[in-house]
Formats: structure tokens, sequence, C-alpha cells
């Protein structure tokens, strides 16, 4: 098939090759520095995705409180659904790195614990992840305060809290903006 990924595993015992995930291979300390760095890059990007996936799902009528478990959340198998549910990247823009729709396919590791198959990037947006629930309260709190709003769509909420700033607009890139 042209065009397409396939993903692959081949295990030599000792070795396992994913072919088509970029940027997996052994854990490194070097690679996990990288990922808690850019958890700070990414983290308006990520609360957007997340905290807008979550808040659509409250229209429903569900509580707040109920719908921010941390451990369900920033379950890497959740967030790397959601990430490649809405084909956000992980990208280096030159100065910093950001979330950035893809036209194509984008990759997440779902367990991400082995040393042996390691990709960063998953790694990066879970610890965005954990970054942003430690202010779960107030997330709430601003949830709460927006809940009857039918436009929103996360992103006044991660700047009321203060994820989001000035200096992180353009944290989330849609296509559509590029």
């Amino acid at each position: 098939r042209v065009g397409s990924t396939m993903r692959v595993n081949v295990n030599l015992g000792w070795l396992v090759f994913v072919a088509g995930a970029p940027d997996v291979g052994p854990r490194t300390s070097e690679k996990v520095a990288l990922a808690k760095r850019v958890a700070g890059d990414i983290a308006c990007g990520v609360c957007q995705v997340v905290v807008g996936g979550i808040y659509s799902d409250l229209r429903s009528g569900d509580e707040v409180s109920d719908s921010f478990d941390v451990n369900k959340v920033c379950a890497m198998r959740s967030l790397a659904r959601t990430m490649k549910g809405g084909q956000w990247a992980v990208v280096d823009n030159g100065s910093r790195h950001v979330l950035r729709q893809s036209a194509a396919p984008v990759f997440y590791e779902e367990i991400n614990e082995s040393d042996l198959v390691f990709h960063w990037q998953s790694m990066a947006v879970r610890e965005a992840c954990y970054k942003i629930m430690r202010r779960e309260l107030d997330i709430v709190e601003a949830a709460e305060e927006m809940k009857s709003n039918e436009e929103e769509d996360g992103r006044r909420i991660c700047k009321k809290v203060k994820i989001c700033s000035k200096s992180s607009v353009g944290a989330l890139q849609l296509n559509s903006e590029l």
C-alpha cells in the first residue's frame, strides 16, 4: 500500500524493533531529559486537547469532578488514543516544541514502560498531562463556571488556570492554521 504506515514488531529475543514508529528505541537518560523538558513546552497544548475533550463530555450532564480522575486522564493508553485520534504530533518548530495536527498518521506508544521500546514524545505528553492535573481543583472550578458555555473548547479553561499564558500562544496548531 503506497503512502500508508504499517506497524511491525519484530522480537529478536533481546531486541525489539518497531517499524513505522519514529523515534522509538532504547530508553536513555538523554531521551528522558528531553521528554521532561518538552513536557513544559507542550503543557498548554496538551491541556487544551485533554481538558477540551473532557469538557465536551460534560455537556451530557456529568459532574465535572467525576471526569478529572488523574489516573484515567493521564493513563498512557488513554492519552495515546486521544493524541492519535486528533492526529496531534509533538513537533520541534525551531525554538520550542508544539502540538500540531498532522495530516499523516501519528504514533504514540500505549505502554511506554520498556527500556528497549521507548518513545520520548509519549513520555512528554504523559508528563505534560501530570503537570496539568496538578492544577486539578483549579481546572474543575473553572470548568464548573464555564459549563453552560456551548462554545467552550478547553482553551479558556487552560488560560484561566494559567497553564496557558501569552507566551504559549500557538502551542496548539490546527491544520487550518498551518
